[in-house]
């Protein structure tokens, strides 16, 4: 296909991609996304050699692969732009307040899950805090989840490597304890200036799994919940029925950290606003 085809994509084909796309993930793609969900949906149609939307569709509903492809389009269609240390004042915020009232209060045992992780680097600064904080509390025992709908990039979170703008923010003590530079040709990143590895200490704290929010269960008695990003994705009665599962999931007292553009609107009777000087997280007290 080429560039001129994007005229195919009618409104009739937008629409019937968009509600399968909400009826399987949840996601919403709003009208004014249609040019960048037409161009997404030709990589596919491009890779798999097909001759146009129409085919693509067929292959989709039809295809005795499509529950293969599904996973495909979804990865297609996510944008998995991170970095360490992204906002990094909700790690000070687990690190200063959530993790010493744990530690007081809850025993010897702390479950975080990184829901929606990404690549990894969520995962992995959550460990790096974790490792900090149990030096002085070796008691202490935090496990960490971080789960993605994407195989692909949680395959690339197992292997840890990592370059340029993603490691531009870590300082060089997090670098010379928790990482090893390697030459990018001996990397899965040869084309990069500056590569590097996770420590194994760092990653044997994390166990990254596939998840489906919208239809695969949920992780069970949770302490910390980090979804940060993520429900800017969906329409409000899919963030109201993942909030209710994220609640369900929490334990008594446990925290949940949203991203600093997702003002939780949705059941204020159950989760308490937590303000700190650093931000605002969520608690569950009832």
């Amino acid at each position: 296909m080429s560039k001129a085809d994007l005229k195919d994509f009618d409104d009739h084909t937008f629409l019937n991609f968009r509600n399968y796309i909400y009826d399987n993930c949840g996601i919403v793609i709003k009208e004014d996304k249609k040019v960048f969900l037409g161009s997404r949906l030709r990589k596919r149609i491009k890779t798999l050699h097909l001759t146009g939307y129409d085919e693509y569709w067929n292959y989709l509903i039809n295809n005795s692969q499509s529950s293969i492809e599904k996973y495909n389009l979804f990865e297609a269609i996510t944008i998995n732009e991170t970095y360490f240390q992204r906002g990094n004042n909700h790690y000070k915020i687990l690190a200063d307040y959530v993790l010493p009232e744990f530690s007081l209060k809850h025993g010897n045992q702390i479950k975080i899950w990184s829901c929606g992780t990404s690549t990894g680097e969520e995962a992995y600064d959550l460990s790096m805090v974790s490792l900090e904080y149990e030096k002085d509390h070796p008691e202490l025992k935090i496990s960490i989840i971080g789960t993605d709908v994407s195989k692909r990039v949680l395959e690339f979170a197992r292997n840890a490597e990592y370059a340029d703008r993603r490691i531009n923010q870590l300082t060089e003590y997090q670098i010379h304890t928790y990482f090893n530079q390697i030459s990018p040709e001996n990397s899965t990143l040869p084309y990069a200036k500056k590569v590097l590895s996770v420590k194994p200490l760092l990653k044997e704290k994390v166990n990254f799994q596939y998840q489906n929010i919208m239809s695969d269960d949920y992780i069970l008695d949770v302490d910390v919940l980090f979804c940060r990003n993520v429900l800017i994705y969906f329409d409000k009665q899919t963030q109201y029925e993942i909030m209710q599962k994220f609640y369900n999931s929490l334990n008594h007292g446990g925290y949940l950290f949203l991203g600093y553009s997702e003002v939780l609107n949705i059941m204020p009777e159950k989760l308490v606003v937590c303000r700190f000087p650093e931000g605002t997280i969520y608690k569950k007290e009832f």
